[in-house]
């Protein structure tokens, strides 16, 4: 399982159009200017944890895809409670790559019914103070890996109006039972009436 450096080396990602300073702006503005999580390359320890892939030292590329086809890959070489992401990064616009070794730490917690879970810990510094949160996911935006409030990222839902979000969770629901797709919601108007016993009910 093992691999050489070199082959690690030879991954690369483009970081997001959105540095720090663009994305401290738009935090501001609201969650529909947000660059979206789901947009961005992610990196879950419960995942890794599931396929056993944080024993210590191991070497182990990773690999992301979108609309099927390959969107980057880095390396990963795993330590005591942390593992070490090698890849090369170059900023939006840029012309020149940037190689980087990103250590994170990993921290755990026993669960109730027996077993541990890992955490990621996000000790990405910005705005004056490390950011020290437990976190399930991290997310690559510029050059580094880190969680979604570090990098001020906003899930898709959040971009839906109040009213739609609903509609959007129960699709989901609809469809993890084996249900048809929703595309439309039922007019208010049409909605079947339904009303509690009263006092004369059997």
């Amino acid at each position: 399982m093992a691999k050489s450096c070199r082959l690690h080396f030879r991954c690369g990602l483009v970081a997001s159009p959105h540095g720090a300073a663009t994305r401290e702006r738009i935090a501001r503005r609201g969650a529909h200017h947000l660059t979206l999580c789901e947009g961005c390359r992610s990196l879950d320890v419960r995942r890794l944890h599931w396929k056993d892939l944080l024993r210590r030292a191991l070497w182990f590329d990773w690999s992301w895809t979108r609309n099927k086809e390959p969107a980057g890959n880095i390396g990963i070489l795993t330590e005591n409670d942390a593992i070490v992401l090698i890849y090369r990064s170059r900023p939006y616009g840029a012309t020149e790559w940037k190689d980087i070794r990103q250590r994170v730490l990993i921290t755990w917690t026993e669960c109730h019914l027996g077993g541990r879970r890992p955490w990621f810990k996000c000790t990405v510094y910005a705005h004056g103070r490390y950011c020290r949160r437990w976190v399930a996911t991290i997310y690559h935006a510029g050059d580094v890996f880190a969680c979604q409030h570090r990098l001020g990222l906003a899930y898709g839902s959040q971009q839906e109006p109040l009213g739609e979000r609903g509609f959007a969770t129960a699709r989901k629901i609809r469809m993890g039972l084996g249900g048809g797709e929703m595309n439309e919601r039922i007019p208010r108007s049409e909605a079947p009436e339904v009303r509690g016993p009263t006092s004369s009910s059997a």
